[in-house]
């Protein structure tokens, strides 16, 4: 099963799904919905402390925590629509508006969250004066600074889709492992505006007036164009493995890939460890934006099974959980040992394994140590067309029953 880190993505509000014109995996339910209507707008003039006036949903006073929420359709009259202060983890901040700045948070900080739909009058339409690591920030508006985020910083976060005046997807801010794509300004900076930059991806933004990735933004070690003439930076597009499908890994063959500087993150945006061999040269090297590109997902009896399968380490146990993980571009390879777990319905049959895409399933070892079991209960393995499986010794299928 994905961990946490990932359940918040499936955890989306029907409203984004429909924004997305799809449907989305539901995983676990969130412990609790904060789910309150529009905080009533007091008068411009009226003397109220900051808490009666911000934090539409929430309010955190120094280290209070706030896990496992959905946070939707709240207002504040100053600050932080959905939450203002306090420590957000694995929260969706969705459809939150704010009077001045902050629509989904204000002055907190956030980790493995989602910020999507919310608005802003001024600045950061997702978040203000926020420290962001490992999360999302889509879909969110700003009156002028800052569609996604405003003075803010961001670890390991992807910034899609958002828009402002100026800085569509961040204003004013610092991004360190970031992927920052599709944003807009009315003005400048459809990416970035004023911001500092390192190891991160600014491309295919846009703006009414100029500068469509960056303006006046300080970038090293960064995917983005034009080139800033800055250490490390390169301009060539980062060939994303399905950027109108909204999925930003970087594919193989990527100039991003490995072509970071070391950095104290040790893993990516999904939890896939920090650095990785990426172009098969023999030295892990850290990738530029939010995703570390991995040639391989692993399954291994040993492995401690947690998801995207990244490593030995956490090699998954079962080759189902292990295929479903891997992106087309990348090969399953299979440790040794008898592979008997986990059943999927494919035509009429229950398999152990079920390929629905060209993907390459490679035995590390050989036949010789390496078994696929259907224990006579399970058909053994599924192949849909230009999948390949190599190297596994297939056993103990179901009889089959002919019928009239």
């Amino acid at each position: 099963d994905r961990p946490s880190r990932s359940r918040f993505v499936e955890q989306l509000l029907w409203e984004e799904e429909k924004r997305l014109g799809r449907v989305l995996t539901p995983g676990e339910p969130p412990v609790s919905i904060v789910r309150l209507p529009p905080c009533p707008i007091p008068r411009a003039d009226a003397a109220l402390p900051d808490s009666d006036v911000s934090g539409g949903g929430a309010w955190g006073e120094g280290d209070a925590i706030i896990s496992n929420c959905v946070i939707t359709g709240n207002a504040a009259f100053e600050d932080g629509g959905g939450a203002k202060g306090g420590r957000l983890l694995n929260c969706v901040l969705s459809f939150n508006s704010a009077g001045n700045g902050g629509g989904g948070a204000h002055a907190a900080a956030l980790d493995q969250c989602l910020l999507a739909g919310n608005q802003a009058v001024w600045d950061g339409g997702g978040a203000f004066a926020c420290v962001l690591s490992n999360s999302i920030l889509r879909a969110n508006q700003a009156g002028e600074y800052g569609g996604g985020a405003f003075a803010s910083t961001l670890r390991n976060c992807l910034a899609e889709g958002n828009a402002a005046q100026l800085g569509g997807g961040s204003a004013y801010g610092a991004s360190l492992h970031c992927t920052i794509v599709q944003n807009a300004a009315s003005y400048s900076g459809g990416g970035d505006y004023h911001g500092s930059n390192q190891n991160s991806i600014i491309y295919f933004n846009t703006s009414a007036d100029s500068w469509a990735n960056y303006y006046s933004s300080i970038c090293h070690y960064t995917c983005t164009t034009p080139h800033p003439g800055t250490t490390g930076s390169i301009s060539d597009p980062p060939l994303f493995f399905a950027a109108a499908a909204g999925d930003f890994h970087l594919s193989q063959g990527s100039p991003c890939i490995d072509a970071g500087i070391a950095s104290a993150l040790n893993r990516d945006l999904e939890g896939t460890p920090r650095p990785l061999d990426g172009t098969g040269r023999g030295a892990a090297g850290y990738d530029m934006g939010a995703y570390e590109h991995s040639r391989f997902v692993f399954a291994s009896k040993t492995g401690s099974h947690a998801w995207p399968f990244a490593t030995w380490a956490t090699a998954a146990t079962n080759l189902q959980d292990a295929a479903d993980a891997a992106r087309l571009d990348q090969t399953l390879l299979v440790s040794n040992g008898v592979y008997n777990a986990g059943a999927r319905w494919q035509g009429e049959l229950y398999w152990r394994l079920a390929v629905t895409n060209p993907l390459l399933i490679q035995s590390m070892n050989g036949a010789g140590l390496t078994t696929l079991d259907g224990g006579g209960a399970a058909g053994c393995v599924y192949l849909s067309s230009n999948a390949h499986l190599r190297g596994l010794p297939i056993t103990k299928g179901p009889p089959h029953f002919f019928r009239e």
